[in-house]
């Protein structure tokens, strides 16, 4: 899946798709859920 179907930035890109256990920090409506249920998905 590409990441303009799924609206990423390359930051939340390397933050969704890192291997290892992440912390995400960022202002208010920033995306941090839309990048957490994007990971979630990609481990589904």
């Amino acid at each position: 899946m590409s990441s303009d179907v799924m609206g990423l930035t390359p930051e939340q890109q390397q933050a969704a798709f890192c291997p290892r256990s992440v912390v995400v920090t960022a202002g208010a409506g920033t995306g941090k859920t839309h990048m957490l249920a994007e990971r979630y998905l990609y481990y589904l």
